[in-house]
């Protein structure tokens, strides 16, 4: 009978353990693209000169996610992003551990590595390169402003080097600033080789309509 005990004490000892070993909270990366179809976010239009002066425009436009579809077994969700000049950009992202990577597997965001280069590409033009360009990770915890609030992010950043024959203003910066849980929620809009000013799309609110 001492012995049945034992057997049966150790037995439950060892359920006990695997229980507990199993009970173990998954750590999962913190989601900074806030990517859910349904989601939308309103932004404002501001306007930065070159001593840094900021000019709120009345002008708004709106982002939102319409869909997600399964390419190659994964899931993407298509982002609709307006452009300044009456066009719009369409990604297909997704949330890779981390990662927010394209259908081609180019990063376009990761909060945690701000050394690596992730892409580097070069333009031509007029039989000659036009500009080279750089993105990576910059601004760990930035804080920056905008009227939904003062926000916490971390910044994709694609940086141009432009040549000297194309214009003066070089380099450029256009950033995307992301917050945890919220999304992007300051942007540089398109930019061009003869103006040096920049102008940035802000969030004044954001949700879901789901």
């Amino acid at each position: 009978m001492k012995k049945l005990w034992m057997i049966v004490i150790a037995a439950a000892l060892f359920i006990s353990c695997n229980k507990e070993e199993g009970d173990k909270p998954i750590t999962l990366p913190p989601d900074y693209a806030n990517l859910k179809v349904g989601n939308y976010w309103i932004y404002q239009h501001f306007k930065i000169d070159t001593t840094g002066e900021e000019t709120a425009l009345d002008k708004y436009d709106s982002c939102y996610v319409e869909k997600d579809t399964v390419i190659n077994g994964k899931t993407f969700y298509k982002m609709i992003r307006p452009r300044a000049i009456y066009s719009k950009y369409v990604y297909l992202w997704r949330d890779s551990s981390g990662y927010i990577v394209n259908t081609s597997g180019k990063i376009w965001f990761f909060a945690e590595d701000f050394t690596t280069v992730f892409d580097t590409t070069y333009a031509f033009g007029a039989g000659d390169t036009t500009y080279v360009a750089t993105s990576r990770m910059v601004d760990k915890d930035k804080v920056v402003t905008t009227p939904a609030g003062d926000f916490v992010t971390r910044t994709y950043q694609i940086r141009y080097d432009l040549e000297e024959w194309l214009t003066p203003y070089s380099p450029r910066f256009s950033n995307m600033r992301f917050t945890k849980d919220i999304g992007i929620v300051s942007e540089t809009l398109d930019i061009y080789a003869l103006n040096p000013f920049y102008t940035e799309r802000r969030l004044v609110r954001y949700g879901s309509n789901k």
